[in-house]
C-alpha cells in the first residue's frame, strides 16, 4: 500500500481510510496519521474517542490510503490472562 496525494485522487466517500496530515494546530507533532472517512460534504470525519482534540485536524489532510485487511483469526484463540 502506498500513500495517495489528495491532489491526485480523493478517497471514496464513506469508507474508513488512513489519512496523513501536516502539522495540526492543537498537536505538538509535525504530522499525524488518523482513521477518517470522507463525508458527502467533502470533509474528513475523524474516528476519535470523542475528546474533541482532533476536531480541527481535518483541514490538514494531505495523503490517504486504504486500511489493510483484517488479520485472519483462529477460532480457538483465547486471550491470555496474567
Amino acid at each position: 500500500m502506498e500513500w495517495i496525494n489528495i491532489d491526485d485522487q480523493m478517497p471514496p466517500q464513506g469508507e474508513w481510510i488512513l489519512t496523513y496530515g501536516k502539522s495540526f494546530e492543537r498537536h505538538d507533532s509535525n504530522s499525524h496519521v488518523m482513521v477518517t472517512r470522507l463525508s458527502e460534504q467533502g470533509n474528513f470525519d475523524i474516528l476519535s474517542s470523542g475528546c474533541g482534540c482532533c476536531d480541527d485536524c481535518q483541514s490538514g489532510v494531505t495523503h490517504w490510503m486504504f486500511l489493510p485487511k483484517a488479520p485472519e483469526t483462529n477460532e480457538n484463540y483465547q486471550t491470555k490472562q496474567k
